[in-house]
């Protein structure tokens, strides 16, 4: 099942478009769309890579998905100098066209999810000056899209996909939250792991996720105010922080 975003312009927009209009969305052909939005994004990248890494790039994402690569491309690889006439026309289109076949024939947002972390993980190792580009483009398919289909954050080169749904990513209270520790990448680890834990339900781990969260608000304390402080040491400092940075009365009394 798919959730009804609340925020962001375009993807509002188009909410309230369809409330106007009565239009109910249905969620295959939202999926769909969802997809076509992903491969035009991604099709741009191309257009400016000409990189030749493209048998490496074609033959990584096999492996990571567990397909077979054919023994022609096996030796294509290895002559090197010798490559298709259809990476002569257009570069990295092995890797292109079979990236495009996996999202369309992805059935399941799990099997969509899946493609896009092995692209993540195939672009990262190969060519890691490229995953901005890569993560933008999800992203923005993301963020144009009535109904959420996924969530994704990124921390330093690393990129991770999560499902959405869970009610409290439903709220927005997390993803605001992944966004704005993408500039603090050992707080925004020790808040991944938290959520990691939190979406698989183990409540034998629960101990660890507040842990986990404790941590993550003390790095964070730090980091902004820029001490080696513990956690509890920090009030006298943060009090003065957050009024000077003109937070409601309110807001600053929790604090005290």
């Amino acid at each position: 099942m798919f959730y009804l975003a609340r925020f962001m312009d375009v993807r509002e927009e188009m909410l309230n478009h369809y409330q106007r209009w009565n239009i109910e969305l249905d969620e295959e052909e939202e999926f769909k769309k969802f997809k076509n939005r992903l491969i035009n994004k991604i099709e741009k990248i191309f257009l400016i890579i000409h990189d030749p890494t493209s048998d490496k790039l074609y033959e990584e994402f096999l492996n990571l998905m567990g397909k077979r690569v054919t023994q022609i491309d096996k030796i294509s690889s290895k002559i090197g100098t010798i490559p298709s006439l259809r990476s002569v026309i257009e570069p990295n289109s092995d890797f292109k066209f079979i990236l495009y076949d996996k999202i369309d024939d992805a059935k399941t947002v799990q099997d969509l999810a899946t493609v896009l972390q092995v692209l993540f993980l195939t672009v990262k190792k190969i060519i890691p000056s490229k995953i901005d580009e890569f993560y933008n483009a999800v992203k923005y398919a993301v963020r144009n899209s009535p109904l959420r289909i996924i969530e994704i954050t990124k921390n330093n080169n690393s990129i991770v996909i999560y499902p959405a749904g869970s009610k409290l990513l439903d709220e927005g209270v997390v993803n605001d939250v992944l966004g704005g520790l993408e500039n603090y990448p050992k707080v925004a680890k020790d808040f991944e792991e938290a959520l990691k834990i939190y979406l698989s339900k183990e409540t034998s781990k629960y101990r660890n996720l507040l842990d986990n969260l404790r941590v993550a608000l003390e790095q964070l304390l730090k980091t902004i105010l820029n001490n080696d402080k513990s956690l509890e040491n920090q009030k006298n400092i943060l009090l003065p922080w957050i009024k000077d940075k003109g937070l409601n009365k309110q807001v600053v009394n929790l604090y005290q």
